[in-house]
């Protein structure tokens, strides 16, 4: 059986044209992110919003997630019921301080602002299970200078597109600074309480 013949002229302009396309699929520029621009941070550690871009505007807030990624020593490791207890614990309060303020909202789309959450850093004031497990004759009085640190990530709920970012690191200086420590997460909680009392704020500013 004799196959089909492919006039020559045909086959070049073909490839020609196939060449061509994959040249300019290659030098395509791609679709460029908004450009972010540091604003003031107060009480964060640093900030930085898209330019031409204002928070304020949106009146609904979708907190997407509330997730750990830590970097954490042998020796302070954290079980997954401690971590997952702890990133429970900021969502809650940063819902209930959004709801105040903002549409607490659950799908994405035109006008929602989506916020991220990680928590990158979290030190206990009090010993953990964990702790008590590694160290049996560990005091029940241990006292520890404890906090969280924490990136937020804020995201068009229309679009997608990164709008603005936050980041703040909240340790205790030492054991001495008069602030008490009765629970195992005391200073922790006090970067939380912080947060939250000032995320609402930093959208409504910027």
């Amino acid at each position: 059986m004799t196959g089909k013949r492919i006039r020559p002229s045909l086959f070049f302009a073909a490839a020609l044209s196939i060449a061509f396309w994959n040249a300019n699929a290659a030098t395509a520029p791609a679709a460029e992110a908004a450009e972010l621009a540091d604003v003031s941070a107060r009480p964060f550690d640093d900030a930085a919003v898209a330019s031409g871009v204002t928070l304020a505007s949106y009146a609904k807030v979708r907190l997407l997630s509330v997730e750990a990624d830590l970097d954490q020593k042998r020796d302070e490791e954290l079980s997954e019921n401690e971590i997952s207890g702890q990133t429970e614990e900021l969502e809650e309060r940063l819902t209930e301080a959004l709801s105040d303020n903002f549409d607490i909202v659950s799908e994405s789309g035109e006008g929602v602002l989506e916020i991220s959450v990680t928590l990158t850093a979290l030190r206990q004031s009090r010993p953990t299970l964990s702790d008590y497990s590694r160290q049996p004759g560990l005091s029940r009085e241990s006292v520890y200078a404890g906090g969280a640190e924490a990136d937020f990530v804020f995201t068009d709920g229309g679009s997608g597109e990164t709008v603005a970012t936050l980041s703040d690191r909240d340790f205790a200086n030492g054991i001495a600074d008069g602030f008490p420590r009765i629970g195992t997460w005391a200073d922790a909680h006090r970067a939380f309480r912080k947060w939250a009392r000032n995320l609402p704020d930093f959208i409504e500013e910027n």
